[in-house]
Formats: structure tokens, C-alpha cells, sequence
């Protein structure tokens, strides 16, 4: 017996915006669509496993535990966010713009270049 869509949705949430293995593949389209409605509590869990971390950490001082809870965010969530945080540094590096840097504020071309299928 298949667990309801709404349910199905969480796994997907997971499956999309962690590196958990929850597995469950496939999933449908209404499943996907329920996705959606989880992140904000996916997103809660990291953000209590990263500041439990942090937590844990602390006592061995402030820098030991700033990395602890940034590894932590970098396994669970592969680096999600922090991929784009860390690009922003590059006009710090007075060098010409790479293709990559004008192309990832191109909702259609992305950083990789154009998907197939989506104009140009």
C-alpha cells in the first residue's frame, strides 16, 4: 500500500532540497506538487540540526562551532546555498566577469548554459 500524496509530498521535499537518502522513487506529478508545500519544515529540520550542531560545538569556542554548523549545511543540504554565497566573491577579484557570473542571473540559461528546450 502507497502512503496519501500529502506524505509522499514530505519525501519529495526531502529527496529535492537534501542530500538525505530517504528514497521513494518515483514520484508523481501530484506528489511533486505537494513537495512544495514542505519546504518550509525541511527547511526547519536542517536549520535545528545545523544550530544543534553549533550548539554542541560551542564550548571548543566560537570558530570550531561557525564550521561544524557550516559543514553541517554543506553535507545535509549539498551546498545549496552556499555555492551561490561563495560566487558573489567574485568582483572582489577585479577580473572580467566570467560567462557563468552574467548567465546565473539568467532564470532561462542558468550557469551551465541554456537547458535544451528553453529558447535561444
Amino acid at each position: 500500500m502507497t502512503a496519501p500524496a500529502p506524505l509522499r509530498g514530505l519525501r519529495a521535499a526531502f529527496v529535492f532540497l537534501t542530500r538525505v537518502p530517504v528514497g521513494g522513487f518515483p514520484y508523481t506529478d501530484d506528489e511533486w506538487r505537494w513537495a512544495a508545500a514542505h519546504f518550509p519544515l525541511v527547511g526547519a529540520l536542517l536549520g535545528v540540526v545545523v544550530g544543534a550542531v553549533d550548539h554542541v560545538l560551542l564550548p571548543l569556542g566560537e570558530l570550531a562551532a561557525a564550521l561544524g554548523a557550516i559543514g553541517a549545511s554543506l553535507f545535509l543540504a549539498g551546498a545549496l546555498h552556499e555555492d551561490r554565497a561563495c560566487s558573489r566573491g567574485s568582483p572582489l577579484r577585479q577580473e572580467p566577469p566570467r560567462r557563468a557570473d552574467g548567465a546565473a542571473a539568467n532564470a532561462v540559461a542558468g550557469p551551465a548554459g541554456p537547458l535544451p528546450g528553453m529558447g535561444r
